[in-house]
């Protein structure tokens, strides 16, 4: 018989991992107030737990022994973690402060004295 050819495509697949895609993004948008509920919630829990060990580390401390370094070093990365968060929050007021509809005016007019020019070159003739 003839050659007989038939090729057979499934879309199931591309439409599955594109609707999944859209699904999450869209979860994020809907889940946003969960997510941060959450977020704040964790945040508490990491800052008790922060002055928990620095509690540690200072009656460690006052008992004469030294700090690890281990403990030096996330103290320093909790500060730098501090000044950034200080940052956007700073950066985020400032940006809510600024409204930018009018970005120029008019400018003003100097008042210009007129001074007598004295002719102080004097023509050679050759």
């Amino acid at each position: 018989m003839g050659g007989c050819f038939s090729v057979s495509l499934s879309c199931d697949q591309a439409v599955n991992q594109v609707s999944q895609c859209l699904c999450v993004k869209q979860s994020y948008i809907h889940n946003l107030e969960d997510n941060l509920s959450a977020l704040e919630t964790t945040m508490e829990d990491l800052k008790a737990r922060r002055d928990d060990l620095s509690r540690r580390v200072d009656r460690e401390e006052n008992k004469g022994l030294r700090r690890l370094a281990q403990v030096q070093s996330l103290k320093l990365s909790y500060l730098y973690g501090k000044r950034v968060f200080m940052t956007l929050r700073e950066v985020e007021s400032l940006k809510s402060d600024g409204v930018f509809e009018v970005v120029s005016e008019q400018a003003q007019a100097s008042e210009v004295l007129e001074r007598a020019i004295r002719q102080s070159l004097v023509e050679k003739q050759c």
